[in-house]
């Protein structure tokens, strides 16, 4: 717990100047540290998102999701309509505990468009490689902000055992 903590507070420092309005937590790992960024920015709350589909979803409201440590699972990524009033019109920061591929934000940025949210800026624990970059972009090509605490290379295996991918 003291390492969520003390990355939550470093992230949290470097995404304030982001001006966001609204924290959002992307499961699964992105939910430990939401609720702690959120607290240190002064916010009283911050809204999951997440996987399990609860009765009173609407499906309006979800947007298909792969991600590089799950990518044969076919995933939905929900927010409970109930919150949508939290999220119009507002900036949302966007937390999660890595961007790597970038495939899971970019399905985040989708749904909070379908919210009609406005995006505020990403915030990480861990930024691994850079194949996130070109996917990380606003309409006009613009990249979102991004706070994080450290990089991490991409590891792969060769026959050498894991190492950099170039």
């Amino acid at each position: 717990m003291e390492v969520v903590e003390s990355l939550s507070e470093f992230i949290a420092d470097r995404a304030e100047d982001f001006d966001a309005e609204v924290v959002v937590g992307l499961p699964t790992l992105g939910l430990a540290f939401a609720p702690l960024v959120a607290q240190k920015l002064g916010f009283k709350r911050y809204i999951p998102f997440g996987y399990s589909r609860k009765y009173w979803y609407d499906e309006k409201y979800s947007v298909p999701v792969s991600s590089l440590t799950t990518p044969d699972h076919h995933k939905l990524l929900f927010v409970d309509p109930n919150l949508l009033g939290e999220l119009q019109g507002k900036r949302v920061l966007i937390v999660d505990d890595a961007v790597s591929t970038g495939q899971t934000i970019v399905s985040a940025l989708e749904l909070l468009n379908r919210c009609e949210a406005q995006v505020a800026g990403i915030a990480v624990a861990m930024r691994q490689g850079s194949k996130w970059r070109e996917r990380l972009v606003d309409a006009d090509g613009t990249p979102y902000p991004l706070a994080y605490a450290f990089d991490s290379p991409r590891m792969i295996w060769n026959e050498n055992g894991w190492i950099p991918e170039t």
